[in-house]
């Protein structure tokens, strides 16, 4: 399955689930341009390891192969997300 990434859509990294704008995509590369929101730092990286992110209607959906984590990375992804929530309050 052939995903459209376009400049202005959303790109969904499949390792991180980290969401990332897209700027350009140079299809003789496989490559996309990203811009994180966070950092506001722009990338250029291969289309393999993103998804394409859409609003079909009232909901967001993901496009592209499935993505495998395992519970051992979801654990500590989220035990990652509870310090930084943590350490917010407190600030």
């Amino acid at each position: 399955m052939e995903l459209e990434f376009k400049s202005g859509h959303f790109a969904l990294n499949r390792t991180t689930l980290e969401t990332m704008i897209i700027l350009d995509v140079n299809e003789e590369e496989d490559t996309l341009l990203l811009l994180c929101p966070k950092t506001e730092k722009e990338e250029w990286y291969p289309k393999a390891d993103y998804n394409l992110f859409v609003r079909d209607g009232s909901t967001w959906k993901v496009q592209g192969p499935p993505i495998r984590l395992t519970n051992e990375q979801l654990t500590q992804m989220e035990r990652q997300s509870n310090k930084n929530n943590i350490s917010e309050r407190f600030r």
